[in-house]
């Protein structure tokens, strides 16, 4: 993040009331140190993010960069609206057209994707819940993004043994999807995802068969679109590294309320950040990590939704 962008983000945040609070040397200090430690907090890796080595390489105690941290945050949740919306019907109409325009799909209004953020700790509290196969502990996060990987949906907070298809039918957007979409649009997901009106995934590989020619076309049209998605939560977590692995310890709520605030600041800051350039070679360490979460994220079955599934699979037939 250039000079520009740190001046920018503090111009929305300088006459925040959450700061008019603040009493003491930590008043005194300018508020853009209050962004800048945020910045650095979220933007650092494992140890890195340690409060006490932050406090001593910018010259301040570890009870003050925890502050630093937790007034900035809050500060910037105040906008979140503003940032992550789900697009108005102009907005999806755009989206639409030039996803049809580059991959064929058509009426689809957003990529769907679920990711992990790790944790160094075991949880205190219903640790058997966020207890992954490999041995480690996650948090379950679930993104809607645009074919420019802007963020339009978060949903995070679930553990992280739970299925990416069962977080999803309970979120608000599956559950009042009248809301959010207008007839005939959806979204694209992969396999782990069963099919209905507003989500088309891919087709899943049978136990004992292989897919046919017309269904591996299908996956592979809706594979390059979807990697846009894979692009939004790799570009997510190379700004900011403190969501590859988080050192907080969940002994209770508030703990867990912290860690997902901090989350979605990171998922703010994206949006504000999406239109600067990024090096292309980002995007390979994320990719990977990526990929391994999603082999921890097995297949659900497939099952409703099938005529909707079968009518976008035979228009992108017809296309082909």
């Amino acid at each position: 993040m250039d000079r520009s962008c740190v001046i920018q983000l503090n111009s929305l945040v300088e006459i925040d009331q959450e700061f008019s609070g603040v009493y003491g040397k930590l008043g005194k200090r300018l508020l853009i140190l209050h962004v800048m430690v945020l910045l650095k907090f979220i933007g650092s890796y494992g140890n890195e993010a340690a409060l006490a080595k932050l406090g001593l390489m910018l010259g301040i105690s570890k009870g003050a960069v925890n502050d630093y941290v937790r007034h900035a945050c809050n500060a910037i949740l105040k906008h979140r609206d503003q940032p992550i919306k789900w697009p108005s019907v102009e907005e999806r109409r755009n989206i639409s057209g030039r996803i049809r325009k580059a991959h064929g799909f058509v009426h689809c209004v957003g990529l769907i994707d679920g990711t992990l953020f790790p944790l160094a700790f075991a949880p205190m509290m219903n640790r058997e819940d966020y207890y992954m196969r490999k041995g480690d502990y996650a948090i379950k996060g679930l993104i809607i993004c645009d074919d420019a990987a802007r963020i339009t949906w978060v949903e995070m907070g679930w553990p992280g043994s739970v299925h990416d298809n069962r977080v999803w039918v309970n979120s608000d957007i599956y559950l009042d999807t009248d809301k959010y979409f207008d007839q005939k649009e959806y979204l694209l997901g992969d396999s782990a995802f069963s099919a209905s009106a507003v989500m088309i995934p891919a087709f899943k590989k049978g136990h004992n068969s292989n897919l046919s020619e017309e269904r591996r076309f299908f996956n592979n049209k809706l594979a390059k679109v979807r990697i846009e998605s894979k692009h939004c939560i790799g570009l997510l977590k190379a700004w900011f590294q403190c969501l590859r692995v988080f050192r907080r310890v969940i002994k209770d709520k508030k703990d867990l309320e912290a860690i997902l605030r901090q989350a979605m600041c990171a998922c703010i800051l994206h949006n504000l950040l999406i239109d600067h350039s990024v090096p292309p070679d980002w995007f390979d360490e994320m990719l990977e990590e990526l990929d391994q979460d999603d082999e921890l994220n097995q297949s659900v079955e497939q099952s409703g939704g099938d005529t909707r599934h079968n009518q976008v699979f035979a228009y992108m037939l017809e296309g082909c």
